[in-house]
């Protein structure tokens, strides 16, 4: 449908959603870039410092957290609980894996 047949109150609507959906379009495409170099950056320095099970565990505990709460909420609420409790997860499991 070419624009010229639209009034002009829809032509804005239709400009406005196709500009936001461009810079979700770059945000998504930042996201997705930053995040791979950040796991590409941790893979190797855990692997090189064999501390493969602790990167595991912190990225899951984040993930988690951001699947569940974070995105669906669009939310940082638990950001500061989410850090402290990576923090403990990390020290009691390193500690029961060493068996200290």
């Amino acid at each position: 449908i070419s624009s010229a047949c639209l009034p002009v109150a829809l032509q804005c609507e239709v400009s406005s959603c196709l500009a936001s959906s461009n810079s979700m379009d770059k945000n998504l495409v930042r996201g997705l870039l930053s995040n791979s170099i950040g796991l590409c950056i941790l893979g190797a320095v855990s692997m090189e410092m064999k501390l493969g099970l602790a990167a595991a565990i912190a990225l899951a505990i984040n993930w988690t957290v951001c699947c569940v709460h974070g995105l669906p909420q669009n939310s940082e609420k638990f950001f500061d609980a989410t850090g402290s409790l990576t923090y403990l997860s990390l020290i009691c499991s390193m500690l029961a894996i060493s068996g200290a």
